[in-house]
């Protein structure tokens, strides 16, 4: 199974708008009311023209899987995903962040990753600890951070992806990560296969 991130446009629309008024998705967002079709589409034409904002979706053998967003704000960017109902539970949350990260490293989009996740959202916090983000308890909800490779991606060796250039990209990864003394997350060299 081929997945990747393309770029939304303008005939994700109601896609994203279905999407948004799931009932998980509303209940893990904070903002939980349903969304008329007028206000979202709205809110979409404008966030397909804000340089600030990077909006994809996750695709698998073409079939649109699920949406993920940044948002940027100085050198971080805000993150914000949902996974299609019928995709859940089978790996894909994981995956659209690893991907998201991916692209974040190629275009040198920010510096740091945050996501913010309610307490009751278990799924999303598995995930994001998963990948070695850092939590914080703020409250209502955990606050999660990770700073992107995009010094290590610097190195580039333009061989276009593969499991050699994952493995060198993993293991100087955890070498910076072992000399700021930061936790260091389980091994695995799949983490940036996906491209």
């Amino acid at each position: 199974m081929r997945c990747k991130l393309r770029p939304v446009n303008e005939l994700d629309v109601k896609l994203l708008y279905d999407w948004r008024n799931d009932t998980l998705v509303r209940k893990n967002s904070f903002n939980d009311g349903l969304v008329e079709y007028a206000e979202h589409k709205r809110w979409f034409e404008s966030a397909l023209t804000n340089s600030n904002i990077f909006f994809y979706i996750l695709e698998c053998d073409e079939e649109p899987i699920g949406q993920v967003r940044l948002n940027k704000i100085d050198t971080s960017c805000v993150v914000s995903y949902s996974i299609a109902e019928r995709y859940r539970a089978q790996g894909y949350g994981k995956l659209i962040l690893q991907l998201l990260e991916n692209e974040c490293v190629q275009k040198n989009l920010a510096e740091s990753l945050i996501g913010y996740v309610k307490k009751e959202n278990i799924a999303s916090q598995i995930i994001f600890k998963s990948l070695g983000y850092t939590e914080s308890d703020e409250g209502n909800f955990y606050r999660y951070e990770k700073f992107s490779l995009q010094h290590i991606d610097e190195i580039n060796m333009k061989a276009g992806g593969g499991y050699w250039y994952s493995l060198t990209i993993e293991i100087l990864y955890r070498f910076i990560l072992g000399l700021m003394n930061a936790r260091v997350p389980p091994f695995t060299a799949k983490k940036f296969l996906y491209r």
